[in-house]
């Protein structure tokens, strides 16, 4: 069986085979930097992707830089749809591992980007979308309370990755955390 799909740059892609797919900067600058997470009120998955990045430690920082580009082939679903959706959920790690090996990124650090995830988002809801902060566990709360505590920067931070264009956020990244990419393939 296959499930086919179309990019933005007009590449068909079999949502089931990642292998089989081309890697394309402008289909990911183009699907991430549209996705906005939170039901529409977060940030959007590449401004998500800079910020857990940013907040992670050095060895973490390309795959935490990449951490939800899956997302450009299958969507930004949250927990309940998974719940609702438990086959997709099966397609992430395919999905990463294929694009991690397009643009030469190696997949280790798990934990570490999977913590700098939870806080990144944490952050992003208690900056922009009030409404979600409390539903956050009392431990992550307090921990993107106190990164923002400490780092005066990052509010003004998540102001800019809220606003900025999504060629602006890639060539941040790339420049970044993926020096091999040419940023200017966009």
């Amino acid at each position: 069986m296959r499930i086919l799909g179309t990019t933005f740059g007009g590449h068909r892609y079999d949502l089931l085979n990642p292998w089989g797919t081309a890697i394309q900067a402008t289909d990911l600058v183009h699907h991430l930097g549209g996705i906005r997470r939170f039901n529409g009120t977060g940030l959007t998955v590449l401004a998500h992707s800079l910020l857990t990045a940013r907040i992670s430690t050095a060895p973490a920082q390309p795959l935490a830089a990449i951490h939800d580009f899956h997302e450009a082939y299958i969507g930004d679903l949250n927990p309940a749809q998974y719940g609702q959706a438990p086959n997709l959920k099966a397609l992430e790690l395919p999905w990463l591992r294929r694009i991690a090996a397009g643009l030469g990124v190696l997949m280790t650090h798990w934990q570490l980007v999977h913590q700098a995830d939870q806080v990144a988002a944490a952050i992003e809801a208690g900056e922009l979308s009030p409404r979600v902060f409390p539903h956050f566990p009392e431990e992550l709360r307090e921990q993107a309370e106190r990164w923002t505590s400490e780092n005066r920067w990052l509010p003004h931070y998540v102001l800019y990755l809220h606003h900025a264009s999504p060629r602006q956020l890639w060539k941040e990244l790339t420049a970044l955390y993926l020096p091999k990419v040419d940023p200017h393939f966009v």
